[in-house]
């Protein structure tokens, strides 16, 4: 689509492909609905989550965002979206007491990780750098957890296709680094942890992953991009 170098164009460029995006990671990870489950339904919603939340802080790239107000906004976007989860994943299994356990436990672990980004983010400002790191370690812990603990791979998948896109969009600046090894740590987790015979359900899953991880990488720096675009004709402008 044609883009005009103004705010309302960016803002439609930007959503356009943000659409796009979202919409293919969500029919990849709606091939699990082949084989319709419980944990295949979580793991499409896990997804479109993800894609929903990295998608708009994404979003706010394209104006002016400090990193500390930006990195503070995707911590409680990222804490809100996990509480409804577990919220919901609790009502629909009251009657287990264990999984309302290890929802808790679960629960209480993304709360402590996500006051301590906050708190770093305000007294570490200079560390931004590594700050998707920890988070991203963190939810990785809560994946590893679920899947030792014998839950479907389909719902630690769900786990992981938020922590991701979350990851990617956690400061403003680009880290080449990062999606390689989100990618790389999936990867490792299902090709090692899903037996053998399960070896095709495992590179699959590492693609339902993989695709809103790359996706919200790929909005980052589209957000990015446009705003240099617009500040630059906003100049122009001002000089003529």
């Amino acid at each position: 689509m044609n883009f005009e170098p103004t705010p309302q164009g960016a803002r439609q460029k930007f959503d356009f492909r943000w659409t796009v995006l979202a919409a293919a990671s969500i029919l990849l990870a709606s091939v699990s609905l082949l084989e319709l489950s419980p944990s295949s339904e979580a793991l499409v919603g896990m997804v479109a989550a993800g894609m929903l939340v990295a998608g708009f802080a994404a979003r706010r790239l394209l104006t002016a965002a400090l990193v500390q107000q930006h990195f503070r906004l995707v911590q409680r976007l990222r804490l809100l979206v996990g509480a409804a989860l577990i919220l919901i994943a609790a009502a629909f299994n009251r009657q287990n007491e264990t999984l309302i356990l290890i929802l808790a436990v679960v629960l209480v672990w993304l709360v402590c990780i996500s006051a301590f980004l906050q708190i770093a983010g305000r007294y570490a400002p200079a560390q931004a750098n590594f700050f998707p790191y920890v988070q991203y370690l963190g939810d990785f812990w809560i994946a590893i957890f679920l899947a030792v603990y014998g839950s479907p791979w389909m719902l630690v998948a769900g786990v992981l296709a938020i922590a991701a896109p979350t990851a990617m969009v956690a400061i403003p600046q680009r880290d080449k680094r990062l999606l390689p090894v989100v990618i790389l740590s999936v990867a490792a987790l299902f090709l090692f942890g899903i037996p053998p015979e399960g070896r095709l359900l495992g590179i699959y899953l590492i693609a339902a992953v993989a695709l809103p991880a790359w996706s919200a990488h790929h909005l980052v720096l589209l957000a990015n991009h446009l705003a240099g675009l617009t500040a630059s004709a906003s100049d122009e402008s001002a000089t003529h």
